[in-house]
């Protein structure tokens, strides 16, 4: 675990670099949404994911990003909203 940790980290700043020197690609935007889930940063993945439909609402990696992150969401929100 602490090793895909780094290893997303060194991926963020990756990316991060990209877009000052390429500028935003909706690729570039989902990559970092990837990033950010898989680090369970579900905010910061979702700007990712609306930043890549932004510039292409067709992109279909970002659409079925942005459903699974809704997904766990709303899973959190049911399983904190239960009794014990």
């Amino acid at each position: 675990f602490p090793y895909t940790t780094l290893f997303l980290s060194e991926a963020i700043e990756f990316f991060r670099r990209s877009i000052q020197l390429y500028g935003l690609t909706p690729s570039t935007a989902y990559d970092l949404g990837v990033c950010h889930y898989e680090l369970q940063q579900l905010n910061e993945a979702g700007a990712w994911a609306d930043r890549a439909l932004a510039l292409d609402p067709e992109y279909e990696p970002a659409k079925t990003l942005r459903i699974r992150i809704e997904s766990q969401v709303t899973r959190a929100a049911s399983t904190a909203d239960a009794p014990a």
